[in-house]
């Protein structure tokens, strides 16, 4: 039961998932960045256009480090399926770029569901570490 929870970790390795986080973020939203600016999608109706938005709206989402498992869960399949070709959306995405961007996100988006958020994220502030004190129990006085 204990592997369905994470520790939040805080100190040095805190700061190292921190890290991870936002420099993932950035590498995703740059990418949707240059997705949207690169190419023909200046309509945000088509589907890269929409592939771009959700780059950026899950790399902004990494950075808080707000629903850390199923955000990551989400990057690795949407950039799983586009090194695989599989939707036309990604083919145009992936087009703009190297495929060893999409590698990068993958493997650290993989990583970060396996280790968790750490102890300066939303999750943690949300559902993390909790204090609980109980109060000593005094006898009856008769």
């Amino acid at each position: 039961m204990q592997k369905r929870f994470y520790s939040f970790p805080s100190g040095l390795p805190g700061f190292g998932l921190l890290l991870l986080r936002l420099v993932l973020a950035g590498v995703m939203v740059a990418d949707g960045s240059r997705s949207l600016i690169a190419g023909e999608l200046v309509t945000a109706t088509s589907a890269a256009g929409v592939f771009a938005f959700l780059l950026i709206i899950c790399g902004a989402l990494v950075g808080l480090g707000f629903l850390t498992p199923l955000i990551q869960a989400i990057v690795v399949v949407v950039n799983v399926s586009a090194l695989g070709g599989q939707s036309l959306a990604l083919g145009a995405t992936m087009a703009s770029g190297p495929w060893q961007v999409a590698v990068f996100e993958a493997a650290v988006a993989a990583s970060l569901v396996l280790i968790g958020p750490g102890a300066y994220s939303m999750d943690a502030s949300l559902s993390g570490r909790q204090e609980i004190n109980i109060p000593p129990v005094h006898p009856p006085v008769s």
